[in-house]
């Protein structure tokens, strides 16, 4: 069980003491969130990207500043951004997550990217999690509910689950798919709070990330330790769904906001499971999160070729998703662009 240091009493309350640290972030929130830090940091770093040259540049930067904490203030990528050079460097990490619209604040692992290829990469989770409802309060309102796509794809963690340990006889466990769901229902029933970006929506997000995220830790550990052979994929949160985001952002060459791809993926891969989507639909409608290609100006020729590369990219992060070892065809694609039009 993974327990985590969260305050929900905002940056200023928290760095009444911290000074000597470094901040990796991106503009917007900087120029919001500044003014609430009671000392300056020694740098402000705009992180670019989670390319892994880059990454090596900003540990470099750290450690000759001589800091003793890095803090990440923003969304999932100036997040990352600091864990790994955190990890790298040997020093303490604070996360501020400025929306809640993906897991990386409680999650211990940085995605970086390798020529567009997602590797996960390290284990340090965050020393201290500072929620400032203020400052998440004022981002648009979509960065905050797409944090229901890291938590809303356990439904798809677990149909790729079951169909592993079928295929590939990936160990299963009965309880945890039971939490998972139970997980989900949650989720589910704060659906206006969470759409509606109140403390208690923001807050139910923050806790079921944590929970999600300490359900999925043993199954990552074991997944490191055997070599990866005992496990195909990411149980029991993330699952096909997540492949889309990945092979959508290495055919464009652009970044997305990560649950919202996450919800267009969970559809796809609820489809390629022969389940019902319209219930899908339903749900995620009533968060409001914005999960269309149209929403996330995605044209009809990058969703196809995203969807037609997704076991590429997913045998190239080292995942093997029974589901998608299906030939997908053409009608099928267009089948699914009506769904999401």
């Amino acid at each position: 069980m993974v327990t985590w240091n969260v305050s929900y009493q905002g940056i200023t309350r928290n760095f009444q003491d911290t000074r000597n640290f470094i901040v990796f972030t991106m503009n917007p929130p900087w120029e919001s969130c500044a003014r609430l830090f009671p000392h300056p940091p020694k740098q402000v770093v705009q992180v670019r990207d989670l390319e892994a040259e880059t990454l090596k540049e900003y540990v470099k930067t750290a450690s000759a500043l001589k800091v003793d904490c890095v803090v990440g203030v923003g969304g999932g990528t100036a997040i990352d951004a600091a864990k790994f050079v955190a990890l790298k460097a040997g020093l303490k990490f604070i996360a501020i997550p400025t929306i809640v619209s993906v897991n990386a604040y409680v999650t211990p692992r940085a995605a970086v990217r390798t020529e567009g290829i997602v590797n996960y990469i390290g284990d340090k989770f965050a020393d201290l999690i500072v929620i400032d409802y203020s400052i998440v309060k004022t981002a648009p309102a979509r960065l905050n509910t797409a944090g229901v796509g890291d938590i809303y794809s356990t439904r798809i963690g677990l149909l790729d689950w079951k169909l592993a340990n079928e295929k590939y006889g990936d160990q299963y466990d009965a309880d945890t798919v039971k939490e998972g769901e139970r997980i989900v229902a949650r989720l589910l029933s704060q659906a206006q709070e969470i759409r509606s970006v109140s403390d208690i929506g923001i807050r139910t997000l923050v806790e079921l990330h944590q929970e999600i995220t300490s359900l999925q830790r043993p199954y990552t550990v074991q997944r490191v330790k055997s070599g990866k052979s005992q496990f195909h994929g990411l149980w029991p949160e993330e699952g096909s769904e997540h492949v889309y985001f990945y092979s959508l952002e290495k055919q464009t060459g652009r970044t997305f906001t990560h649950g919202e791809i996450v919800g267009t993926g969970t559809v796809i891969s609820t489809y390629l499971h022969k389940r019902d989507t319209g219930s899908v639909i339903r749900d995620l409608d009533a968060f409001g999160l914005m999960f269309r290609p149209r929403d996330t100006n995605v044209s009809q020729s990058e969703f196809g070729k995203a969807i037609y590369n997704m076991q590429k990219v997913a045998l190239a992060m080292g995942l093997d998703y029974p589901v998608l070892n299906q030939q997908i065809e053409k009608r099928q694609v267009a089948d699914l662009w009506r769904l999401l039009s």
